[in-house]
């Protein structure tokens, strides 16, 4: 019989199929998280075929993080990293993205999977939890271009070399972007939902102009100190779309019909149910050969990806778009 082990490598080499080659043979509909799956690679296969996107080549690779063994249940921690080589109509581009996931293995008459599902996944950009604003008024100076320069290599940064920005340099955000869409820069704090976060500080890479005030509610700033302090709209998916729907100084951006609009450097948000509350951030970085933005993120860490969202598990028909197009 089977060990736990044998039974985790097999339904891997099956679940494998829909990375590399868009196959779902082998995985059967008998948990609510297969069922989104297979849904999920159903829609995955119609955009690409829409789009008239041909996968030109692909590679995966796990890496198990952690496991724990509680009697009759084995659960199982594993990272996937995924790349595709795509062509759409003589446009070449590599999307890439990082999915974070828990199987859960039963021991009954042998071992079975129960569940596979990601742990995490846009759609949970609910508000952050953060410590209270000390009382210290928030200050800006000026400081050389140099160290906001290497403060986006990692390198340390504080508020007092804050450099007001006279222009909005989409290269510099969609570089930024680049550079860290699978990593963290060291320099601010990663959140458990870091979508909003990582936007906010493309962004910021771009010269958007800080906001500061003593209300978290307020602006849209980090201050880099220890601990750090920041603004809502900073690392909150639902108050970034309301500053960028109203802000009239500072960073500043006008609200757009479609994503065509959009140019590489600018926002994308999120309600993936339809509820009102949004819920993801993304950045655009490219467009694609129809004119559609490719956009990076993180939470589910993903470079080139399709904005659109459809292959997304948190998808829903009643997902609603905001389209921001940066103004400074």
């Amino acid at each position: 019989m089977a060990g736990w082990k044998e039974t985790f490598q097999s339904f891997w080499d099956k679940r494998n199929r829909h990375y590399l080659n868009l196959q779902a043979g082998g995985l059967e509909d008998t948990d609510i998280s297969t069922v989104r799956e297979l849904a999920r690679w159903e829609r995955v296969r119609e955009d690409l075929r829409d789009r008239k996107v041909k996968l030109k080549r692909s590679t995966s690779k796990i890496e198990v993080l952690n496991v724990a063994e509680e009697n009759p249940n084995v659960n199982i921690w594993y990272r996937v990293g995924v790349s595709w080589d795509l062509e759409q109509e003589g446009c070449q581009f590599r999307q890439s993205w990082m999915e974070s996931r828990i199987c859960v293995l039963k021991n009954k008459s042998g071992w079975w999977v129960t569940e596979d599902k990601q742990v995490e996944e846009e759609g949970q950009g609910g508000m952050n939890l953060s410590p209270p604003l000390d009382e210290e008024p928030l200050l800006a100076g000026a400081q050389s271009g140099s160290m906001h320069q290497r403060a986006e290599q990692g390198e340390r940064y504080t508020d007092e070399m804050y450099e007001m920005s006279r222009g909005y340099n989409r290269h510099r955000a969609v570089e930024y972007a680049h550079r860290w869409w699978n990593s963290y820069n060291p320099q601010f704090k990663h959140f458990e939902v870091d979508c909003t976060n990582y936007v906010s500080q493309c962004l910021w890479a771009g010269g958007a102009p800080l906001t500061y005030s003593q209300d978290r509610t307020k602006g849209w700033w980090y201050r880099f100190e220890t601990p750090p302090n920041w603004s809502f709209s900073w690392a909150v998916a639902h108050s970034l779309r309301w500053y960028l729907a109203g802000s009239t100084s500072g960073l500043r951006a006008r609200e757009v019909q479609s994503a065509r609009e959009l140019e590489p450097g600018d926002v994308i948000c999120y309600d993936f149910d339809g509820d009102g509350r949004w819920q993801h951030t993304t950045v655009v970085v490219a467009k694609d050969a129809h004119n559609e933005p490719l956009v990076n993120a993180h939470t589910t860490n993903s470079q080139n990806r399709y904005w659109a969202y459809r292959d997304s598990s948190a998808w829903t028909p009643n997902i609603q778009y905001k389209f921001f197009h940066i103004i400074v």
